[in-house]
């Protein structure tokens, strides 16, 4: 179950391909070099050019496994220094994490030898029929408020990038696509610092009027040339000058092929001309929040990007924005544009009045906090996360290193900044968590919780957040106890501030109901999760990825049951809608492949479910990595199905490997590993190896106890294996025993297993 680069030119018809890497005109020595390129890149057939720039090509190309339409960036010689080399290699890493609707998924990266050594290459989500934001405005005719919901959701999704501690360092249009259903996608995250991008642009003395299509787009401190003086606030420039664009149809300088260093120029000195200018309906909010995103000085930029999105999200619900001091006037003139009953001049101007002063305190004080703390948590990022994989240093470590040298730099910080420090101590744990690391991530969550609860409140929520996450993490630990009573004032408090029917509120529902099927509490975690389904389909529709994700738990939780039938209709729905939405790399879609695979173990098709399962191991090993507890997890049920099939010694190598996975990761004392082990245990009794099957039942036993509890069909499950072990052995008084001590009256399990 689960808990919820190129060198375009400065031509305002620049072809653009899907995947926005616009066309640039050849140098005549590419002109007269015949250009070859590859038929295969690793598990990827190379179908056609989609276009090619002066960072390199993008392909499209067939993956073989799983079988999809990507498209595949080969960066060109000579892009990549050796120290960005290296950081390549770190970068790829992270930047297959990136889990957001509004980024375009990178599935793999590496390098490939064309013969002349290491390229780069990146295979990326494939977006038919997309075209650039600004370009998909103008022929949709969107109005200035579609434009700017659109942008807030890019700007949605360069936070998330952020929070993952990755700098895009080259938004733009032909980077920021919109595709034939609406939705934003950007693409290239992260993959301008992986190829050291922004030093090749500087420094490549050819064709060197090409390079003012990409050099508008940047920030003041970027066009410094120092790649080490960049943070998240020069993405927010960024932003601010695609919004400009978007809102105006034109840049906010105008360029006329000047040299590299004279528009580097005008970006560091130069205001731009005012939006009123070009459109007088834009003067106002939208204006203000256009030049705050575009301030040269960062300090006075938004200090985030959900900080600008915040912004365009309060003037278009016509609240007070942050980007200037909301003074008495300025509230009183949002007041009666927000609330037209006729009333009394008097009283209308009074109430206003009365109405100001209170909001304009109030979001004084929240507007210096929220900026404050998105301040501390970027310069955190900056100097003590991002700072570790800068040239000469990314060789000191691994990324766990990286985040744990990190981790040590909070202590000591933040002492007159409490929520900051809870900030980060929140993003630590996703970090951790994303990793595979539990107890180091409840460490930082518990942190979070405690401060949170102390600053802000029970009912924030942010302290919701932090709650359910610890809630989260207790459970993965198996410390079924703690996470419970967290779980159930979660979704109290939830309900009673964001009402029933809120996302948050049937997230919470629906771990609750998650947690409670690990305790063994089928039907009341059957009744939750059937109400969070009901819920979520008539409000978010079918497809959306929480009715997916509601759909598939209750899958998995029938299955549990013996509700075969059933189970299998809705795993197999929504693998479906995930595999075609998601591709079978997201890490949804792999839960729903896992499901089905144990659903059809269970209904004996015993051949298909191996197949699934070891597709699934695939796919797991290449997304988290060898050592993660979700492969512990597919190894250890593949285990139990070829204990089914007779296979034996093809099961006990499964089933020692994610024993030896547990010990790595440390979770000796949880319920799965114990499971694992009764698993062994059976698989060397039906060898005939009894002294061995009876140490590892005896162990597993002890574990589930612990766990879960002696009454849990698990650990009924165990004991009977030992049971077993000890009829085949031929030692019946001890079998007897056994049984007394678990065994009612009647001789029948205090609580059975429903699929036996």
């Amino acid at each position: 179950m689960t808990e919820e680069q190129h060198n375009p030119r400065d031509r305002e018809d620049a072809a653009t391909s899907p995947l926005g890497v616009e066309d640039s005109a050849p140098t005549w020595a590419e002109l007269t070099v015949p250009v070859t390129h590859p038929e295969r890149i690793g598990q990827f057939q190379i179908q056609r050019v989609i276009a090619s720039g002066g960072m390199g090509t993008v392909y499209e190309a067939l993956q073989e496994n799983p079988r999809r339409t990507v498209a595949v960036k080969v960066m060109r010689h000579g892009v990549a220094s050796r120290s960005a080399m290296r950081r390549f290699e770190y970068e790829s890493q992270v930047l297959a994490r990136l889990q957001h609707a509004g980024i375009a998924q990178v599935f793999e990266a590496g390098t490939y030898d064309d013969g002349a050594g290491a390229v780069p290459f990146f295979a990326l989500e494939y977006i038919p029929n997309a075209k650039p934001i600004t370009e998909y405005a103008k022929q949709k005719s969107l109005g200035t408020r579609q434009r700017l919901e659109m942008f807030s959701r890019v700007c949605d999704a360069v936070h998330h990038g952020h929070q993952k501690g990755i700098i895009h360092r080259d938004l733009k249009p032909s980077n920021i696509l919109v595709d034939s259903h609406g939705e934003v996608k950007i693409i290239d995250f992260g993959v301008a610092r992986g190829t050291d991008s922004d030093v090749a642009i500087t420094t490549l003395q050819t064709n060197i009027g090409q390079l003012v299509g990409t050099i508008r787009y940047m920030s003041p401190e970027q066009c410094e040339a120092d790649p080490h003086d960049i943070d998240t606030r020069s993405d927010v420039y960024s932003l601010g000058v695609v919004l400009y664009e978007l809102l105006s149809g034109k840049p906010p300088y105008e360029t006329k092929m000047e040299p590299f260093f004279e528009y580097a120029r005008l970006i560091r000195e130069q205001q731009p001309a005012r939006l009123s200018s070009v459109d007088p309906a834009l003067r106002g909010d939208v204006e203000i929040i256009v030049f705050k995103a575009l301030e040269k000085d960062r300090e006075r930029r938004y200090q985030s990007a959900i900080e600008l999105a915040q912004d365009i999200r309060r003037y278009l619900r016509r609240e007070a924005i942050i980007a200037r001091p909301p003074s008495v006037l300025y509230q009183l003139l949002m007041f009666t544009r927000r609330y037209k009953t006729p009333v009394s001049v008097t009283v209308a101007a009074f109430v206003a009045l009365l109405a100001s002063m209170a909001v304009s305190v109030s979001q004084t004080m929240r507007a210096e906090r929220e900026a404050a703390v998105s301040k501390a948590v970027n310069d955190f990022l900056n100097e003590d996360v991002l700072a570790a994989v800068a040239p000469g240093r990314l060789g000191l470590g691994t990324a766990r290193e990286v985040l744990d040298a990190a981790s040590n730099n909070l202590e000591g910080k933040f002492a007159e900044q409490p929520v900051a420090r809870a900030a980060i101590h929140d993003t630590l744990a996703g970090t951790y968590w994303d990793l595979g690391e539990y107890k180091t991530a409840t460490k930082h969550a518990e942190a979070a919780v405690r401060i949170r609860l102390k600053e802000l409140g029970e009912g924030h929520p942010d302290t919701l957040d932090s709650m359910n996450t610890l809630a989260l993490l207790y459970k993965y630990q198996g410390r079924f106890d703690e996470a419970e009573p967290l779980y159930v004032r979660t979704l109290q408090v939830r309900q009673r501030v964001l009402g029933g029917e809120d996302p948050q509120t049937l997230e919470t529902m629906n771990n609750l109901a998650v947690l409670l099927w690990s305790r063994g509490r089928l039907d009341e975690a059957e009744e939750l999760h059937r109400k969070a389904l009901a819920i979520r389909r008539r409000v978010r529709g079918a497809e959306d990825a929480s009715t997916l994700s509601s759909m598939a738990n209750l899958a998995t939780l029938l299955w549990e049951k013996g509700e075969l039938g059933e189970a299998e209709r809705l795993a197999r729905e929504a693998l479906e809608v995930r595999t075609r939405t998601l591709g079978l790399e997201d890490p949804n879609t792999l839960q729903s492949l896992f499901s089905l695979a144990a659903i059809l173990s269970k209904r004996g098709e015993r051949e298909e479910a191996e197949q699934l399962y070891r597709q699934t191991l695939r796919i797991a090993r290449r997304v988290f990595g060898d050592e993660h507890p979700r492969v512990a997890t597919i190894l250890r049920d593949l285990g139990e199905l070829l204990i089914a099939k007779g296979s034996y010694a093809a099961a006990e190598s499964i089933l020692r490997e994610a024993l030896e996975l547990g010990r790595t990761l440390h979770q000796e004392t949880q319920w799965e590993t114990g499971d694992a082990r009764s698993h062994l245990g059976e698989c060397l009794a039906r060898l005939g190896r009894y002294e061995e099957a009876e140490q590892e039942l005896i162990a597993a036993q002890a574990v589930l106890n612990a766990a879960l509890d002696d009454n849990h069909w698990r650990t009924v499950r165990a004991v009977e294996r030992l049971g077993s072990l000890y009829d085949t052995w031929g030692r019946p008084d001890k079998a007897a025993a056994l049984r007394s001590h678990v065994y009612s009256a009647d001789g029948s399990p205090p609580d059975s297993d429903p699929n036996r």
